[in-house]
């Protein structure tokens, strides 16, 4: 069965898209709401976002605020449209300041990275803190980050942590390596590389980049676990293929020293190039410190 479709509750038969059909045309809002997740899923219909993104609109600006807030997201990812953050922002406002729990957050990350408005780190804390004040986990993680670098709010590791904390134990993939670096480095409290390995290893296991390029240097260094450079070379690789420049860059310094993988200079280099590109900067150190050993040894021992 479509993945698509078992999003929504069941499989609707055309007479009951007839019915939605009527009673959406004489301005239901609700009727254009289902009517609209029918288009967007294809339940009982073709899927047609051009269609869904109608039947959201007339719904909307009728003040349903399931509408408001899946208009936000259509007009966010250009759905049925053009992309328009703007637009996208706007009915997210509209949705959040009616209390929709995933605009509340949603419209703090637009104003956290000026996403269809001018950025505005208070204005992102204000709409963040809403959020997880309502017990949002995704929110809480995301505060944390706020406190823990003063974005918007006063600078408060130990805030950091506890936040960090909390989103973890409820399972957040992103708290969790939060949390887990808190405890590598000492922020927040007390220093404990056990306790980072676990939340690392929890959130790796949840598919968070970052915290796989983390455990992987655990396994490279061999600190709290065995030495398995192969492990680390696979948790790199893992984490540099969903982006991250910093395990891009250490995969590279692997297959430029042969541990974990086939020792390989020119996949090497050419990693820790793409690495440097993107903004790791040990990745760009490295690469300063080969081109300048390069030049210093005599063309007859390269």
């Amino acid at each position: 069965m479509n993945n698509r479709i078992e999003r929504m509750e069941r499989l609707l038969g055309k007479e009951e898209i007839d019915e939605l059909l009527r009673k959406a045309e004489a301005g239901d809002e609700n009727a254009q709401w289902s009517l609209a997740r029918c288009y967007h899923y294809g339940n009982g219909v073709e899927i047609d976002e051009k269609e869904a993104l109608k039947w959201l609109q007339k719904s909307a600006e009728q003040g349903k605020l399931e509408s408001m807030r899946d208009l936000s997201h259509a007009y966010f990812f250009g759905r049925g449209a053009k992309k328009d953050l703007v637009k996208a922002a706007e009915w997210m406002r509209k949705a959040a300041e009616q209390g929709e729990p995933g605009c509340v957050v949603c419209l703090g990350l637009c104003y956290y990275h000026g996403f269809g408005v001018k950025a505005d780190a208070k204005e992102a804390a204000k709409w963040i803190q809403k959020a997880a004040d309502n017990d949002d986990t995704f929110a809480m993680g995301i505060l944390g980050d706020c406190h823990l670098d003063g974005i918007g709010v006063e600078k408060n590791e130990k805030k950091a942590f506890e936040l960090f904390e909390t989103a973890a134990e409820r399972g957040d993939a992103f708290a969790q390596c939060e949390l887990g670096r808190c405890y590598l480095t000492g922020t927040g409290t007390v220093e404990n590389k056990d306790k980072a390995l676990q939340w690392l290893s929890k959130a790796a296991e949840q598919g968070e980049p970052h915290a796989k390029s983390l455990l992987g240097d655990f396994y490279f260094n061999g600190d709290v676990v065995e030495q398995d450079f192969t492990k680390a070379a696979e948790l790199y690789r893992e984490a540099a293929a969903q982006g991250l420049p910093f395990a891009i860059g250490r995969l590279g310094r692997c297959y430029m020293s042969g541990n974990g993988v086939e020792f390989d200079e020119m996949e090497g280099m050419r990693l820790l190039r793409k690495a440097a590109e993107a903004g790791d900067p040990d990745a760009a150190n490295d690469l300063a410190f080969i081109s300048d050993f390069w030049n210093k040894t005599p063309k007859n021992q390269h």
